[in-house]
């Protein structure tokens, strides 16, 4: 059986229905959005429940929705999943649970290249 991930997806200025339904379409479980005051201003945050091998699919997906970079933070019990805008329109830092970076660079096409 596949493992199963608790997920947060948190992001601004991004429309939180077109969001919302990736993480639908990608077969999350028990998903609810919250609307939250965070650092920078009004925070939307859709949490769900997702099998390991959806959230390569979500991230895929969110990547050409958001107008920023993408942060994967799995170092603790949720992965945090937001845009980051100190990162370039495409790329993906993924941060694996001992705290190994990777970074995900788009080489257009739907291919990326990976860069530890």
């Amino acid at each position: 059986m596949d493992q199963s991930l608790k997920v947060d997806v948190s992001f601004t200025d991004e429309p939180a229905d077109d969001t919302l339904s990736i993480v639908q379409e990608v077969g999350a479980q028990n998903v609810k959005q919250v609307v939250q005051r965070g650092f920078t201003g009004i925070e939307i945050v859709i949490v769900g429940v997702f099998l390991a091998d959806s959230l390569a699919n979500l991230i895929i997906r969110l990547s050409p929705l958001w107008k920023c970079g993408v942060i994967v933070d799995a170092r603790g019990a949720r992965v945090l999943t937001k845009k980051d805008c100190d990162l370039p329109k495409g790329t993906v830092l993924v941060i694996a649970p001992d705290g190994t970076e990777s970074k995900l660079h788009p080489a257009g096409g739907t291919r990326g290249q990976i860069i530890n």
